[in-house]
Parts: C-alpha cells; structure tokens; sequence
C-alpha cells in the first residue's frame, strides 16, 4: 500500500522537480538522527555540498514517512549512509530525483552506505544513475529486495567490482521486474547473476522503476544522457534532463552558474569543489561560514581553494592571498608534532616549519627512519624551536640533511631553540656534505635561543661540542656550556646514580584514564634549578612481575610510553597528573623518575606500581550467525566482544519476529511470476568436517533426487569455510569506522560548543579533573536507546555463555536477532550513568518449514451449485491452512469427469488476493455429468500435498422458460407456414385432376366379386400364376387420361398381385373347365377418395 503512492504521486513530483530546478538552493552537510522530524533539514535543498546521514531513528513508523519527500534533491558530493532508521520502506519517495552521487569525501571507501536497515524493502533510487566515485555497500538488511537487481557497475563505474552486497533479503523471495525491463549483461556480482529470476534490472516491480541502461542511439552517437522519454540532453548534462521543451539538467557534467550547466567558468568566477562557479564575494563568505580560523579559501586563478597554487605561497598577513615565490617555492606547513608514520607524511615536501617541530617517536623502527628520510628531505626552515625528544628507534638526525635554519620565534621554556634528550639510541647528529657550503659559512644556523641536551645516554658530548665547531652556527650560545643547558654526565653515560626513592600512589581511577600523585622532588634538591621535570613511564602489565628495563633491548625497541611533567613553581608537596587514553579494565604497570642536569647523581626513582582501570561498555558482540535445525527452533551464537572492557557476565538475546513481509507480497502476482522450490532434506546432525569436501553446508540439502538413487549418490555437507582473514579484517574495520563516526559520547555531545582544555590545565585543576572521571563512560546517550526491549519482542532471553538454543518458535518465520553484551554493576563502580549493555549485534534468521503446516483441511473443503444463474456454475469452497509455513501465496485446482480414464486438468491457479476476494474458486461452463475435483496450497516454503478428490455433480438442466419460448414460438410459425402452403398446393391440384378424373367404372361388378374372394380362391399358389400372361385393356374413353389410367394400373398391380396370387388356383380350375380359345378375364378395381366422389378404373387379365 505504501509503494502505490509512489505512482500517484509521480506526476506532481516530475512537475515539482522542474519548478526546482530553476534556482539551485544549496546545502552543507546534513546529519538526520534519532527522530523524523529532523528530515526538514533537508528542506528546499537541490544539492548538498557535503554527506547525508539517516541514522539511529528508534521509534520511526511507515506513517511518519508517508508524507515526506524531497523531489528536489538532485546531488549529494560526498555520500549518503542509511544506519538503524526503523520504520522506513523505501527510498524512491524521499529522493525521486537524486541521480547524482560524487563521492568526493567517502565513508570508508563507499559512497552509498545502506546498512542494518530493518524495516527497508526497496531502494527505489530510479533517477540515480552516476556515483562518480566510491563503491556501494548495501548490507544486513533482512527485508530488502531489488538489491542484486541493480547493475551497480553502470552506475559506478569507478569501483568496478569493489561493491559490497550481502545479507539482504533473498532473491527467490522478492517480487520480479516488469517485463518491461531491460535484461542484464552477463556481469555478476559475487559470482551471481545480475538480475531477478529472468535477469531483468529495476529499482521495483512497477513498470517505470526499470533501471535506464541507455539511450537512444542519436544521443549514444553524441556521447550526452537523455531524458526519461528518450530525448537528448545537452552535453553539459550529467544523469540526463527534464522532459520539457528546455531540457534542464538534473546534475552537470562539469560546473553549474547562472541556472545552467556550463563546460567553463565565465570570466571573474571561480571553479568550487570542481562543480559551480561562485564569485570572489561568494568564495570569501563561504570561507567565513564553513571553514575554521586555520584554513581561508583564497580566490585564485579562476579557483576558490584553501591551497596556494604551485610556484606561490600563503601571505603571512592576508590569508585570503598568495604570494608568488623567487626561485623555488616553499611549501609552508604550520607547526606539528612526529609521533607516528601518519604524522610525518603530513609533512611531506614541507620546506618551511611556520612554527615549531617537535619529534616524539616511541616505535617503528627502521619504517619510522625510511619514512621520515623521505618526508623530511626538503626541510630547510623552522620559525620556532626544534625538539627531539624519546625518539627511541633514532640513531641520527641526518633526515633533516637539508635544515638550514632555525629561527627561535618561539623557545621552549623561553630559553632554547634546540632540544635534544631522553634518546637513548641517538649516536650523532648530522652529517653535513661540506661541499654544499662554500666558504667559512655552516651549515646550520640557530639565530636565537640556546641549545640543550640531556639524557640521551648514547651520544657522546663530544658530538656535541663537535656540532658547534664544525657545521653548527649558535649565535647567542657559545662553549663552555652550562651544564643545566648541555650535560657532560648524561650524555654518552648510561650509568646511573644516587637515585632517590619517589613516592607514587593512585589517586583516582577512571576508565580510559588514571589520576595519579607524586612526590615533588624539588624540595630535596640542593639547586632546585637541576630539577627539569619528570618522566612518567606505563604500558599495559597483566601480571606484577615486572621491572623496568622490560621491553628494551640493543635495538631500542621500547614497549614502555612515556609522558613528560615539566617542573615547575609550585611549591606542593605532591604533584597531580592524569595520564589519558588508556584502556578500560586494563592493568598498567607505572614508575616515574626525574630528569636532571646531573645525570641522575642526585634524583629520584619510584619502584614499579600497578594499577587497573575501571570497567566501561563492552563492545558489541562479534561474529554473530543463527540458524534453525528444527521448524520451532534456532540456534544463535557469537563470540565474545573485541573490547570487553570489564567482565561480561551475561548477554541479552532479542529476537522480534519480521511482521512486514506481506507487504511484499501483495506487490507480486505468484501465479504469474512462481516460486521455484527444490525439494528439501533435513540433517539431524553436523556430519564431521571433511577436507575435501566442496560442499557449502547448509542444514537443509536441496535435491531433487527419485527413490532410486543410492545413498552414496548424496553429496556431502560441508560446514562453512572461514571467512578469509582480510575480509574479517576489513568488516571489523568498516564497523569500527561507523560505530565511531555515528556514535557520539555524551560528553561531546554536552560540550559540542566547547573546545576542548589543555590536559596540563585539567591536570592543574582538581574540579575538572573530577568533571573528567564522571561523564567517561556515557558512550551512545544520544544516539540509541539501550533498553533491550522492543516493541512486541517475540523472545527474549538473558544467559550467561555464548550460545542459546531457543524453542516454541512458530515455523518459516524470519526473526531478527539482537544480542548486547552486558555487565552487572559492582558495589565499588563509581561511575554516574554507566550503560551496562553494549551496542547490539544484529542478524536475521528463518526457522525451518513445518511438514503439513501447508496443507488443507479436507473437512472444509465443501462445493454446490448456484441454481439462480443462466450458466450453471460451481463454487468451491475451503479454508486457509491455520497457520502455514508463512504466508499462502496461491492455490492449485485439478479438476476431471469422473467417467473419463484421462489425468486431471491442467491446475488452475488461484492467487491470493482472488482467494480472499471468493473464500474459494467458481468453475463454470462445465458439461453434465460427474466431476471430482483436488487442491493444494502454495506457501513461501513449498507446495502442499494435493488434497482427496472432492465430488461433485453437473446436473443436465433444461433451458429457461424465456429461452422455450424463444425456440417454440419461430418453430411453430415455420410449421404453420407449411402447412398453408402445402394445403394450397394440394387444393389447386385437386381442382386440376377434378376436371378430368371425374366419371363412372364400366365394370363395378368386379369390384364385389374382388372383394367377395373366397378362401379355396385364395388357394392359387404363386407358382401358377408367375406363368400366366396378363393383357391389359383400359377404356379409351377420354384419350387424355389413358396414359395417367396406365400407370396407376401398373402400380395396384403391384400393390395387389399377393391378393391375385391367391386367386390362382381358383383360377385355373375355371380354366380347366373353359374351352380353350375362351378369355378369362379378372378385374381389379381400385378407388380414391376426393371430396366424396369415387374414380374407377379396370384392369383386364388375359
């Protein structure tokens, strides 16, 4: 019912879209969350210069979307996710007219994201026919059809064959295209034929969603898009035009100005994300709304960018502008921090540092070495101070071979431009090629500031001293140096002395970061200037047998991280620090020692302490599967969370049977377009794994095998292959991805407007330290519900491994299946609102079919006739099956006279919906007699077993007294017509045959004497007689009717010559007797009555 308003609403859309199109309204990104009514976000855009995200609607209903729709949407330039919006059915409604999708930011990798959409049964994106770039990735959605009917290769063609299509709904199971659309190539997707059942392409099942493959001929020729009727579209067109008489593009090939799609940008426009032309005005006021104080767009060179051109620089007093460079030009990068490969790729081709470099590098290796060589070459300027410092995999600082400068705008402590400590495998410096430099000038130059080293136990001081003497210019710090500036005792010493004891304790325990307080050291010393600061050394420690050169070796791989406390005024007995970004229910081992000028000949050292982070919101379950072994039951498992984050003492298992499959069904005719149904045999139990076996297992084998093959015949059942390992890994990295991006903590929430404080500031600050702890586990406040119960659930069950098995399920019903991880809360967890469940896993699973749950009941299956009709017809009669293997989709009706030895008819086939309209089937026009007639039921699982014949009878019922009349009445006239004529006919012949029949017989004696015939004269035998010759004479008295007196003789001859037989022997005794030359005459008279009158004539025997 819902689909249907699609088609009636389809003509107002086209119409609004075109009054749209006029004027271009544009939109930044839009993120629609936990309610509907937040669609009006969306309100007017025609394109959205950013993503659109629908994601973590809990409560919506199909009424709530009924009437929403944003036919003006046209273009989307990064990418639309659809994440957990419940009660949506279909896309086609929302966007008629997106068509285009660029993908110029992607989510991870995708540029269509359709995923854990529950209640979604069709795309229905008709008008979308270019994702420019990314890949489509549509999954876990149990109730979605016409997925695997999209050629997506045709629409992104730039992810060819890197889509990702899994866990919707099956293709059997879904409506099929309309035979009006277009058939697929022999692409596939995932080793499966594009297409539905006979490899058609649509969005759905009705006739104008068929997916537009091409356009006519004339425009393929010209390499442009057309419209929906086939017209050509300009070439600036991208996804084709309106069908109207101006043909107005729906997206642009190129750039947009001026309501049309231009292939260039006029004069004083500037090209903006590659898709309109904006003004210098338009360029600097978007700047001042969209981007932040770190980035200007500058207008330049026909281009509003954030980027310099090459060949120009940024202006360090108008952002807005370049400068053109003398010679080479930098690249200026602004200040940044090295602590992993990432972070020094983003510095790639820097020339210029317009601030200060600082270089923490704790792992890595020779890769961190190789990667810094390659990205740090082209380094010739810092602004503000170098500092390289617990850079363990380093041994030299040759991949800064280029730096020539160091200005010292900004020093470090106020006072040094150059640091160097705490690298215990640093060796040397640089090594300057002295043929770059002509004359007596260095190689580097350090114009303000001091320099310092410290604690980098592996080069020697002379290093050092070397640096000044040979390629290093220090104007302002010149030997002897100060040791509080460059250590002779802990550079190029590893030893250790008169080391103190630190006191340390844990002060407060959170669950991604730990408080701790130590003892402030700066009272003990002699100079409190030695004093430089304090490094807090932790890694992770499962059991407290730990010392502290664990995790060193000659490689200098270091498995300890380390945060650096500076010293300061303050003149506390102890010190707070938070140490942040730890792991939740994790143990750390921790020690902390000071660094100073003397080389640890007089500091301190605390001994190893340990100590546990809190518990927090495990992660969801992992590698979640279902399936069902018997019609009642399922059987679910799944393995424990990645990130328990605490003991997970039980699980919460959700399953919700899916209600919304008959809407599915009521869109397909399946008579027309039938279900095919292999013949299922069931597995009681998991044979052993085989490892030559090629089979999938699957707990129902589909056969169609006769009862003469042999077992051995049956293939084997093989149990799922793993899946391979960088697909794993790739799912769990794309649901890290969303779960990170969608989600957001209650603390960003709250503070959304805040920036962020210093974590020396909140380490200063006891309040905020505490503020810190108490809001740390409230994970998804905002974004989902964590109850476990939804509404109506079917089952719902807590236990406490990681499987279940759960009974009394009603058989072939889809359920979708949730399960949380979750904790009970300890006495001692001081934690405010701690969410005890973790996001939910999700699958979906259908229970088996149930033996006879098809079939119907004979004892209701009744027929009669309708009598009160002209044609006879016969209603057949039956009831539903109570409760079928999901839904009855159709019936079979044979039917046969019960006379005949032939089969039965070919089954009639009932739909559902003429089921319901009749509670039965009405045959007609059959003929009389005796018939017999069975059924079956079709349902989503398989057919039932044909029914008893049911008799009954075709009775031989006359016509209608109207149609009698309409019969009787024609053929009595036509008789009554006859007869006039014929009594005519005969009545003029009369009166002819009166005129000249009309007279008296010569010899009426004869007559009497014929008839007057004695027995013995009938003893003549016919013997006799056959000799005798007979000569006839007839009475010449009127010579007309001689001839007509001569036929008639010859036929009473005939009709009296037995009665003359037997006169015969009379005959001849008269003749014995007679002389011989005597005549002996016989006369026969014969008379017709006509009008009372007598006509006589003779006949004479010789």
């Amino acid at each position: 019912m819902v689909f249907s308003l699609i088609g009636v609403l389809l003509v107002s859309i086209v119409c609004c879209m075109d009054r749209v199109m006029a004027q271009e309204f544009v939109c930044g990104n839009v993120d629609i969350r936990n309610s509907v009514e937040y669609f009006s976000k969306l309100k007017n855009c025609t394109v959205v210069e950013g993503y659109v995200r629908i994601v973590l609607i809990d409560n919506g209903t199909p009424k709530d979307y009924e009437n929403l729709t944003f036919p003006a949407l046209r273009e989307i330039t990064d990418y639309l996710l659809l994440f957990r919006a419940m009660g949506l059915p279909s896309l086609g409604k929302l966007f008629p007219n997106l068509s285009v999708i660029r993908g110029r930011n992607l989510f991870h990798d995708f540029a269509l994201v359709v995923y854990e959409m529950l209640n979604l049964q069709q795309l229905g994106l008709r008008s979308l026919t270019h994702i420019v770039r990314g890949a489509v990735r549509v999954e876990k959605n149990p109730n979605l059809c016409f997925v695997e009917t999209i050629d997506w290769d045709r629409i992104a063609k730039s992810a060819k064959n890197g889509h990702y299509i899994h866990g919707n709904k099956a293709r059997k199971e879904c409506p099929i295209c309309s035979s009006q659309c277009p058939y697929s190539s022999a692409r596939t997707l995932d080793g499966k034929q594009i297409g539905d059942q006979s490899g058609r392409l649509c969005w759905n099942s009705q006739n104008d969603f068929c997916q537009k493959l091409s356009c006519p001929i004339e425009c393929e020729r010209r390499n442009v898009s057309c419209s929906r009727s086939g017209t050509c579209c300009d070439k600036n067109c991208l996804s084709g035009c309106t069908d109207d008489s101006e043909h107005k593009c729906f997206a642009c090939q190129k750039f947009f100005y001026n309501n049309k799609c231009q292939e260039n940008c006029p004069t004083n426009t500037y090209e903006y994300l590659g898709r309109r032309c904006i003004s210098k005005d338009e360029c600097l006021e978007i700047s001042a709304k969209h981007y932040n104080k770190d980035k200007f767009l500058k207008p330049i060179n026909g281009t509003c960018t954030a980027e310099c051109p090459p060949g120009s620089t940024e202006n360090s007093e108008h952002k807005h502008l370049c400068d053109s460079c003398h010679g080479p030009c930098p690249k200026v990068c602004p200040a940044a921090q090295v602590t992993n490969i990432a972070s020094a790729q983003s510095l790639r081709g820097c020339t210029k540092i317009n601030g200060s470099l600082e270089i923490y590098i704790q792992s890595g290796g020779a890769n961190v070495i190789r990667e810094l060589e390659e990205n740090l070459q082209h380094l010739e300027e810092i602004t503000g101070f170098l500092k390289v410092a617990r850079s363990f995999p380093l041994i030299t600082l040759n991949f800064l071979k280029k730096l020539r400068l160091i200005h010292g705008n900004q020093l470090e402590r106020n006072e040094y431009s150059l640091l160097v400590l705490d690298n215990p495998n640093l060796q040397d410096l640089w090594s300057f090629d002295n043929n770059s430099i002509s004359g007596n000038e260095k190689q580097l130059t350090i114009l303000k500031g001091k320099i310092f080293f410290h604690i980098n136990p592996k080069l020697c001081y002379n290093k050092i001293e070397n640096m000044y003497n040979t390629y290093a210019d220090i104007k302002h710090h010149a030997p002897p140096w100060d040791n509080h500036d460059v250590s002779p005792h802990s550079n190029g010493d590893k030893v250790a002395c008169d080391v103190n004891e630190l006191k340390v304790h844990i002060w407060k325990r959170g669950t991604v970061m730990v408080g701790i307080r130590f003892q402030n050291f700066k009272h003990l010393m002699g100079d409190q200037r030695s004093l430089l600061g304090y490094l807090i050394y932790y890694k992770e420690s499962p059991y407290k047998n730990i010392s502290i050169y664990d995790g060193r070796d000659a490689c200098s791989t270091n498995f300890w991280k380390v945060d650096d406390y500076e010293a300061n005024d303050a003149e506390d007995d102890y010190i707070t620090h938070i140490i942040p970004q730890l792991k939740p229910f994790t143990q750390y081992a921790l020690y902390i020692k000071t660094y100073t000028i003397a080389s640890e000949k007089k500091g301190a050292q605390s001994p190893v302490i340990y100590f546990k982070t809190q518990e927090d919101t495990p992660s969801q379950p992992r590698k979640l599967t279902a399936r069902s072994d018997t019609p009642t039951e399922i059987f679910i498992e799944w393995d424990e969370p990645s990130r328990p984050n605490g003991e997970v003492t039980h699980y919460l298992v959700t399953g919700t049977p899916n209600s919304r499959e008959l809407d599915s069904l009521n869109e397909r005719n399946y008579c027309t377009e039938p279900i095919t149904h292999d013949t299922p045999k069931k597995i009681v139990d998991d044979p052993p794994l085989d490892n030559n076996c090629t089979q999938v297992h699957n707990p129902w084998l589909m056969k169609n095998k006769s009862n003469s093959d042999s077992e051995s015949e049956e293939c084997c059942s093989c149990r799922p292959s793993l899946m391979d390992d960088t697909d794993v890994e790739r799912r769990i990295s794309f649901e890290d991805h969303l779960i990170n991006t969608i989600y957001i903590k209650k603390e960003d929430f709250d503070k959304s407007v805040k920036r962020r404080r210093r974590r020396r500031e909140i380490a200063k600050s006891e309040s905020n330290l505490l503020l810190g702890f108490s809001t740390e586990n409230n994970v998804n406040v905002t974004t989902e519900e964590t109850t476990t119960t939804t509404a109506n659930p079917h089952f719902q069950q807590r236990v406490g491994v990681k499987n279940v098995r759960i009974p009394d399920l009603t058989h072939f019903t889809e359920y979708t299946i949730e399960v949380r991880a979750c904790q009970d809360k300890k006495p001692n967890d001081t934690r405010a609102d701690p969410q005890l469940c973790s996001l939910k896993a999700m699958t979906s699973v259908r229970t088996l079919p149930l033996d006879g749950a098809d079939d119907i009941d004979e004892l209701f299956v009744t027929s009669f006739s309708d009598n009160n009709t002209e044609s006879q017809l016969i209603h057949l009669k039956w009831d539903q099956p109570t409760a079928p293997n999901g839904y009855i989709v159709s019936y079979h009706i044979e039917y046969k006279k019960v006379s005949s030895e032939s089969a039965y008819t070919i089954p009639v086939c009932i739909t559902r919906d003429q089921y319901l309209r009749l509670s039965g089937y009405v045959l007609q026009d059959l003929s009389p007699g005796n018939y017999s007639f069975r059924l079956r039921a079709h349902s989503l699982a398989s057919w039932s077993n044909w029914t008893k014949p049911v008799y009954f009878f075709v009775e031989d019922k006359l016509p209608p007294y109207p149609l009698l009349i309409y019969i009787v009445i024609p053929v009595a006239a036509l008789v009554c017509v006859s007869f006039i004529i014929m009594t005519g006919v005969l009545y003029l012949k009369y009166k002819k045959n009166q005129a000249v029949l009309d007279y008296v017989s010569v010899n009426p004696e004869y007559i009497s004497a014929g008839l007057g015939m004695t027995p013995e004269n009938e003893a003549m035998t016919l013997s006799e007689t056959e000799d005798e010759n007979y000569d006839i004479d007839t009475i010449d008295e009127y010579s007309n009717a001689q001839h007509l007196l001569r036929d008639v003789s010859v036929d009473n001859h005939n009709n009296q010559r037995n009665h003359n037989n037997t006169n015969s022997n009379t005959n001849s005794k008269q003749s014995s007797d007679g002389s011989k030359g005597s005549k002996i005459s016989s006369t026969t008279s014969n008379g017709s009555i006509a009008n009372g009158n007598v006509l006589h004539y003779k006949t004479t025997t010789c």
